[in-house]
């Protein structure tokens, strides 16, 4: 009898172990350079630039993240600067964004990202997966983020891929936030995990009128009394982890 309770321990211990071995956390960093000055009365109109990267610690590949939000402190979006638009439905039901304006442009960027099953040595990774990243205004605090990784010329990815994602801005005391959620196609591809490792993107300067008002697209408004702004952003896996992280990204 005691022999099969050292038993039964020994593989209750050996499971344990083992859970926690296929336990998995991604690493996240970001960085940022938003124009500094600007107050509420007196808005500054700029220009921004926002990148982040995903790695496993353990030199894996990452798992895959479902939903992002960011938040910029010390700033606001207008995005009724912005009259022309061309939302994510209409470029997913056309196939691509020809039929975009490009008055409705508001940044471009990149992505990169591996193919694979998360988790597994990155030597083992199916391939790579570069994609050109383009923003459109799509309406009142509306974003449609188009992927290219499909025709000629773009950057390629295992599965051809021409899909635009839905997000969202919010104007809040903290700041000026984007979030989206990544749809599971683009999330999983011909049954293998894209997880995201690097985003790039840059926002434009975009000066427009709410009536004889001048306003911008995204505006400093400062940081009260902090000399440098935070920037937060939020990461979200597929099961649910939340990791938020917040820096300073430069002189408020």
């Amino acid at each position: 009898m005691r022999k099969m309770r050292f038993l039964a321990l020994a593989v209750v211990a050996l499971l344990s172990f083992a859970a926690v071995a296929i336990a998995q956390t991604n690493s996240y960093d970001f960085n940022g350079k938003v124009p500094s000055g600007g107050s509420k009365k007196k808005p500054k109109i700029g220009g921004f630039s926002f990148n982040y990267s995903i790695a496993d610690p353990a030199g894996n590949i990452p798992t895959v993240v479902k939903t992002y939000k960011f938040v910029i402190a010390g700033s606001k979006v207008n995005s009724s600067a912005v009259k022309a638009k061309c939302t994510a439905a209409s470029i997913n039901t056309a196939g691509d964004d020809s039929g975009c304006s490009s008055k409705a442009i508001v940044g471009t960027g990149s992505v990169k990202a591996v193919v694979g099953t998360s988790g597994q040595p990155l030597s083992a990774k199916a391939g790579d997966c570069t994609l050109a990243l383009t923003a459109y205004s799509a309406g009142t605090n509306k974003v449609a983020l188009f992927l290219n990784g499909g025709t000629p010329g773009a950057p390629a990815c295992l599965a051809p891929i021409l899909q635009a994602i839905d997000a969202k801005w919010t104007n809040s005391s903290k700041g000026a936030g984007l979030s989206f959620d990544v749809p599971d196609q683009l999330r999983h591809q011909v049954g293998l995990d894209v997880p995201v490792t690097e985003v790039k993107s840059t926002w434009k300067k975009i000066t427009g009128k709410k009536g004889k008002k001048k306003i911008g697209y995204f505006e400093s408004i400062g940081c009260g009394s902090a000399s440098q702004r935070s920037a937060t952003v939020t990461f979200t896996a597929e099961d649910g982890t939340e990791t938020p992280m917040t820096k300073d990204i430069g002189k408020c």
